[in-house]
């Protein structure tokens, strides 16, 4: 029983993968960008990072690794479809 709600849940999320994906990578960048640490303690950037520019730019970000990552999964399958099997 808790098998197949793992299973169904596993086809859900493969489903979905390149927009998870991309929405980790969203937060990653932009939660990175939010603070630096120096001597006095963590300094957070709220205003720089609410700005339009700033999103726009962890959007471009993400979706291009995204796009990058896609593009070597078609090459890999390719180049796994076209190598003679040993």
């Amino acid at each position: 029983m808790a098998n197949n709600v793992i299973v169904k849940m596993l086809k859900a999320i493969y489903q979905y993968k390149m927009t998870l994906l991309f929405f980790i990578l969203w937060a990653h960048v932009s939660l990175l960008n939010l603070f630096y640490v120096n001597y006095r303690g963590p300094v957070f950037l709220w205003q720089e990072n609410s700005e339009f520019r700033t999103i726009l730019t962890h959007f471009l970000i993400a979706l291009i690794t995204t796009a990058f990552f896609l593009a070597i999964t078609k090459l890999r399958q390719i180049s796994r479809s076209n190598s003679p099997v040993k």
